[in-house]
């Protein structure tokens, strides 16, 4: 069972946004590490499908601001597009992503 990390970054006060993976595969079983990049304080990802045991939406906490998803069984193959949320701390607003990353369950 792998490990996979995606960093999440809100890059100017526009909103543009990077992700360190925008497709992430992955299989039944495996954890994928969210984690917010620099000048990013917080994030919330949500899922239009359950994909993870964890459910449909993860929120960053802690002082790492960071989420973790795991693959629940019967996650069947496909892609999984989600939309995403993220504070910026130089203008302390939050910005969204309402749907370009995705994980590809193989």
């Amino acid at each position: 069972m792998a490990i996979k990390e995606v960093i999440i970054t809100v890059l100017d006060a526009d909103g543009d946004m990077s992700y360190s993976r925008s497709v992430a595969h992955a299989s039944v079983g495996d954890t994928i590490n969210f984690k917010a990049g620099l000048s990013t304080a917080a994030f919330k990802l949500t899922f239009a499908t359950a994909l993870f045991n964890e459910g449909q939406l993860l929120e960053s906490g802690g002082p790492t601001a960071s989420a973790t998803g795991t693959v629940k069984n019967g996650s069947p193959t496909g892609r999984y597009y989600y939309g995403v949320s993220a504070l910026y701390t130089v203008t302390n607003l939050w910005y969204n992503d309402p749907g370009c990353p995705e994980i590809i369950v193989k």
